[in-house]
């Protein structure tokens, strides 16, 4: 193994003051001020004529070195993102979950019937001896937003018609309970234009609608 490089001149001195000659032309680093450190590398007015090659040339790439070091840190702690503003990721516009409904029925299922004339759609519900009860977002008129209820049914009759995006609801019957849904984001005649809609059932009676926004 080769014997370590030393040097038979004065030693090196590190320290923080501005009043020695600097070793060697000053090596250009593009760094923030607050980036650098306060250290330089110093010797007597002799120094410079004493240092041999080898010795000059380890240390000016340990400045190299150590600079190129620091300016690695500094770049990696401009590169981590930062917290926003609100401290949250979520967007406050968050889609709604297709599957947020949960649907309990008992006794006969529903009679259903459709028809369309010219361009109002038709369609009628009959209920006979049943029981359900609802919580979610998924409405039964289409639109999403929120509903929750529970109703039990000797006989009942809905009808609704709809046209270009418009409805209207209403039902007879014999019932207790109640059940109430409000909700948007319908499209039903696909213009383009949102859907608004609202539906309550309270004992005997049920009414319900949808306009555009």
């Amino acid at each position: 193994m080769p014997d370590p490089i030393s040097s038979a001149g004065n030693s090196v001195d590190w320290c923080s003051s501005g009043e020695s000659e600097p070793l060697s032309a000053p090596v250009s680093v593009a760094l923030p001020a607050a980036a650098i450190p306060n250290v330089c590398l110093t010797t007597d007015a002799s120094f410079g004529s004493e240092v041999p090659v080898g010795t000059a040339g380890l240390i000016e790439k340990f400045q190299q070195g150590h600079y190129a070091f620091v300016a690695a840190a500094t770049a990696s702690n401009d590169s981590t993102p930062q917290a926003s503003a609100s401290g949250s990721g979520k967007s406050a516009a968050s889609s709604k979950n297709p599957d947020d409904q949960v649907n309990l029925q008992v006794g006969l299922p529903r009679l259903e019937r459709h028809t369309t004339i010219g361009g109002v759609h038709l369609f009628g519900g009959l209920d006979v001896l049943n029981a359900n009860a609802h919580l979610g977002s998924q409405n039964d008129d289409r639109s999403q937003g929120e509903n929750v209820g529970a109703v039990a049914t000797g006989i009942g009759l809905e009808a609704t018609a709809e046209y270009s995006g418009w409805s209207l609801t209403a039902g007879l019957s014999a019932s207790l309970g109640a059940s109430v849904s409000s909700g948007e984001e319908r499209d039903l005649d696909g213009d383009g234009k949102s859907e608004r809609c609202f539906k309550l059932s309270f004992g005997p009676l049920t009414l319900g609608e949808c306009d555009e926004l």
